[in-house]
């Protein structure tokens, strides 16, 4: 799932879009919902910044 690019373009004074002049960093994107469900418990790893990692 990724943000929506909010606040990376805005519109001109006569209506028209412009294209933002950037796009969103990996570390900025959003990710699935952390939903409980019933069952075994799993953990998955996943790389963050600094070349740690995060489980849960």
């Amino acid at each position: 799932v990724k943000k929506s690019v909010e606040g990376l373009k805005t519109s001109k004074i006569t209506g028209g879009r412009r294209h933002p002049l950037k796009t969103r960093q990996k570390f900025q994107t959003d990710r699935y919902p952390n939903e409980a469900l019933m069952g075994d418990q799993e953990t998955s790893t996943r790389k963050t910044r600094g070349n740690n990692r995060k489980t849960g």
